[in-house]
This record gives C-alpha cells, sequence and structure tokens, in this order.
C-alpha cells in the first residue's frame, strides 16, 4: 500500500474502537514503552483517561478510593463503557445530578462485562452553525479527521446547538448532526 492507505474491518474493528485503547495510553503515558515523541504526543492528545475498577487507584501520584474520587470530580469527568458506540452509556457528570451520578458509578463498578472508564471532561469551544432557515447560533462541536498513511485527508463536525445539549453528549445519535468542513488553502 505505500504506507498511503491503511483500512481495517472485519474482527480488528472492535479492538481498535475500544475506547480501553484511550486508558492504556494515558494510563501509561510515562512508560518506557513509549519514546520521548510518543510520550509528548499522548499527553498533549489524549484525554486523561482511566478504567473504573472497584477499590483504589494511584491518581497524580496519590492513591484514592476509585468511588470518592468518582464523586468528587463529578462535574469533571464522564463516565463510558468501553465498547458501545452512538453515545449509547455515556454520562457526562456537569449534566448529571449527584443522586443519578452515584448510580452510574455502582454500574460502573459492578458491570465487569462491559468495562468502563473515567475521562477527564473536555468542554469544545463554541462555533457559530447556520441553525434554521436563515439564523445561526453556537453550536458544540467535535472534529472528526481523516489520515491516509502519515497525511492529512479531511474530517468532518458533529454539531449540536448548546441549546439543544442537556446531556452533554454530541453524537449523532444523541441529537448531533454532521456537516462537512470546508478548507481553503491560503
Amino acid at each position: 500500500l505505500l504506507g498511503k492507505a491503511l483500512i481495517y474491518n472485519g474482527p480488528i474493528t472492535m479492538l481498535l474502537s475500544n475506547k480501553l485503547n484511550l486508558a492504556l495510553l494515558s494510563e501509561h503515558q510515562d512508560s518506557e514503552l513509549f519514546s520521548p515523541e510518543e510520550r509528548k504526543m499522548i499527553k498533549a492528545y489524549i484525554p486523561w483517561t482511566r478504567r473504573i475498577v472497584p477499590g483504589k487507584v494511584a491518581i497524580a501520584g496519590e492513591t484514592v478510593e476509585w468511588e470518592d474520587f468518582l464523586r468528587s470530580q463529578r462535574t469533571k469527568l464522564v463516565i463510558k463503557p468501553v465498547r458501545e458506540l452512538g453515545g449509547i452509556g455515556v454520562h457526562v457528570g456537569r449534566y448529571t445530578p449527584p443522586d443519578q451520578w452515584e448510580i452510574f458509578i455502582q454500574q460502573a463498578l459492578r458491570d465487569e462485562a462491559r468495562n468502563w472508564i473515567a475521562q477527564e471532561y473536555i468542554e469544545t469551544l463554541p462555533h457559530l452553525y447556520r441553525y434554521g432557515e436563515e439564523g445561526c447560533l453556537e453550536h458544540e462541536v467535535v472534529w472528526g479527521l481523516f489520515v491516509f498513511g502519515r497525511e492529512y485527508a479531511g474530517g468532518f463536525l458533529r454539531v449540536i446547538p448548546k441549546t439543544e445539549n442537556i446531556k452533554g453528549i454530541i453524537n449523532t445519535s444523541q441529537g448531533a448532526q454532521e456537516t462537512v468542513i470546508f478548507e481553503v488553502d491560503e
């Protein structure tokens, strides 16, 4: 393929799309398994992510009880199952009341078959986007980029009006729309 295109499908798709990969990268970002350049890239581009397991966990050099950490950091975290798609099972702490958040914590700690992660919540920068027939409105945006080999090959956006995003999830299955990125060479 001359290093220009790698297309994966079949059984490997579930492995490559498993969010546990993000947790493993984040948890081992300082490991000698990665080159200095790779460690720098992981820290810059992978959000803080950890597997949710019963008991204690090391966070920022401290050993803490997972349940206590998840409760105290609710507004800064997202809880999600590692193999689901379409925003299924995703719970954004700042959009979730504490009593419901507690239910999700317990579910994540006890549901070993699904495996769950906790991830730092990263707020998107609002962008103006068309709304209605003639207007525009601030939208929350997620960028999706395509790469072939080492070359950028384009992208798309998922957008949802800020006023309509009551769960904090930007996904087409949860009400967002997909649109294209219009690029102009200068």
